[in-house]
């Protein structure tokens, strides 16, 4: 077991944030680099109903949030399977979400500095090269998400345009009950409505090599017309990230799990622990060796059966 004392996390969004305030209420003396409190997403800040359980400080009344008891999935064909769900899924803006994860993080004792890390390196100890200055550690968590930049040891790889994933859409001052994710035929992706709980998140994502902006705008644009969601007083957004890889292992280093097939009930985020010998008062909990699997999965397109993790399906009403 790794002799630890000073621990440094590189991300503050959810799994970022998560772990330093665990670490930190476990004692151990925790930086963690963020260069913004928060920021919004066209997707993303859904929590289901078991992350609420393990987590009940989601559901704090300050934090201000949607649930969500309806969900609808719409085959290419059109036809739809509407769930009414046992337990309801929570619907979070991802600024609010952010930024109340890192204040717990800080309440507990960890330190955030506002600053990007640049680099990373590993001779005896953990050193960080950030837009503030130079850091040193015995420990160094990697929750940087799916854009990571960091040139780690030993992985020279950088995304193409082939590896983007491209995604578009708007924030409607609109409301609605229901979540809605729309498939389509020859399409690598899939379009949505997500209810938050001061206006709609509505997007569309898909590979940048396949599928250009102006073909997803197209493609939103007919959705919402067809779900009767007006497009007034929208603020566009959009934002390309790497569509899933898994890093090289640097010399020296372990890496637990992929950061796209491993994450945490919040987010996903990957580690990489520097091998040391065992001794010293500090040791990482086990629990902390990788970031914890959470099972997800989407329906396939134009499936006769749906399955929901809290619900049941049904027929929506004829006609």
């Amino acid at each position: 077991m790794a002799s630890l004392n000073s621990i440094l996390i590189a991300g503050g969004g959810p799994a970022g944030a998560l772990a330093g305030e665990r670490l930190a209420r476990a004692g151990f003396s925790v930086t963690l680099f963020e260069e913004r409190r928060g920021w919004e997403k066209p997707c993303g800040g859904g929590v289901t109903w078991k992350t609420l359980e393990r987590y009940p400080f989601l559901l704090d009344g300050t934090l201000e949030k949607k649930l969500i008891r309806r969900a609808e999935l719409i085959a290419p064909s059109g036809r739809r399977a509407v769930f009414d769900l046992t337990r309801p899924l929570a619907l979070y803006s991802r600024t609010a979400l952010n930024d109340f994860l890192l204040r717990r993080a800080e309440a507990a004792g960890a330190r955030v500095v506002p600053a990007r890390v640049t680099a990373a390196t590993a001779n005896g100890a953990v050193r960080l090269r950030t837009t503030q200055g130079e850091f040193a550690g015995d420990f160094l968590v990697i929750a940087t998400g799916a854009r990571n930049a960091l040139a780690l040891p030993g992985d020279a790889w950088r995304p193409g345009q082939r590896d983007l994933e491209l995604t578009f859409g708007y924030y409607l001052p609109d409301e609605d009950d229901r979540l809605r994710v729309q498939f389509l035929d020859n399409f690598e992706g899939y379009l949505w409505s997500f209810p938050r709980a001061d206006h709609l998140a509505v997007g569309v994502c898909a590979r940048m090599s396949r599928h250009p902006s102006a073909e997803l705008k197209e493609k939103l644009h007919r959705f919402l017309a067809a779900e009767d969601i007006p497009l007034t007083g929208g603020t566009a957004c959009r934002s390309a990230a790497p569509a899933g890889r898994a890093p090289a292992t640097p010399p020296g280093w372990s890496t637990p799990s992929p950061a796209k097939a491993s994450t945490t009930p919040c987010a996903r985020a990957s580690c990489w622990r520097k091998r040391s010998r065992p001794g010293g008062r500090k040791t990482i909990p086990r629990s902390w060796k990788r970031i914890s699997p959470a099972s997800s999965a989407a329906p396939r397109a134009g499936s006769r059966r749906f399955t929901a993790a809290a619900g049941s399906a049904r027929a929506p009403p004829s006609g």
